[in-house]
């Protein structure tokens, strides 16, 4: 189960570096749907804190509505979403 939550940190780990544009928009597709279904999990184990922050990182990720930020706050938005994913692996495997 675990592996959504590595898998997703471990990507948004490499786009980091400088990659192509492709990346960056499977990237998206593939964060919105695993922050969905983590925010999913947690509300079934009634953890809704974790929900609402999943909620909102699907919507930031969300390839059908763009939000647009520089290259080097999205790194940093990256690295914070991979350290929530992989925070609230823990969290999950604890309950």
């Amino acid at each position: 189960m675990s592996l959504i939550w590595h898998a997703s940190s471990l990507l948004l780990l490499i786009a980091v570096l400088p990659l192509p544009y492709g990346y960056y928009m499977l990237l998206r597709l593939l964060i919105t749907a695993s922050a969905a279904y983590v925010a999913y999990e947690n509300f079934n184990k009634e953890i809704p804190a974790w929900s609402i922050v999943f909620v909102v990182v699907a919507l930031l990720f969300n390839p059908f509505y763009v939000v647009h930020f520089d290259k080097a706050l999205w790194a940093i938005i990256d690295i914070a979403v991979a350290a929530l994913f992989f925070i609230n692996s823990k969290k999950i495997s604890q309950d």
